[in-house]
């Protein structure tokens, strides 16, 4: 991973695959508000949203070892995984831990 804030969408995804913590650093800095954004708008209150975000960080990390980078952008698969538990949040009242992410 470069160590200044230019990077392409190739190189962050490459880095997230490989584990890399700078790069998974820079997602966050990137990504995180907006996924927060969305979840909250769905979720409405701070602390469910906080504990929405950082499951499907948790979920997206585990994900990322298989995603093919090509295909699929990266932030569109945190959206999903964001918008997705959100529903489940929603619909449940408690969080769902997936193991996989099959209808993403």
């Amino acid at each position: 991973m470069k160590s200044n804030p230019s990077y392409t969408e190739l190189e962050l995804a490459t880095g997230l695959k490989n584990n890399e913590r700078e790069a998974y650093e820079l997602f966050y800095d990137e990504y995180a508000p907006a996924m927060y954004g969305v979840i909250l708008r769905l979720v409405l209150t701070e602390h469910d949203s906080k504990a929405v975000l950082i499951e499907a960080f948790q979920q997206f990390r585990r994900i990322m070892t298989t995603c093919e980078s090509e295909n699929n952008s990266i932030f569109l698969v945190a959206l999903n995984i964001s918008t997705k538990l959100a529903k489940q949040f929603i619909e449940t009242g408690r969080m769902i831990k997936a193991e996989g992410t099959d209808d993403l």
